[in-house]
């Protein structure tokens, strides 16, 4: 994450850039969110482990 924030700093892409510690949180929150959706799924039996 250090690289996206140095290329946000670089080529301006937020108006506040953050560090490379905060840009890891966001990632992980995300990622999260999309493994904990799949795990709710799969319980649900509304997806295989296949898919």
């Amino acid at each position: 994450m250090q690289w996206l924030a140095e290329k946000a700093k670089e080529k301006g892409w937020n108006e506040r850039v953050l560090d490379q510690w905060e840009y890891k949180a966001i990632y992980n929150e995300r990622l999260l969110a999309r493994v904990n959706e799949r795990v709710k799924l799969l319980r649900e039996g509304k997806l295989k482990a296949e898919d």
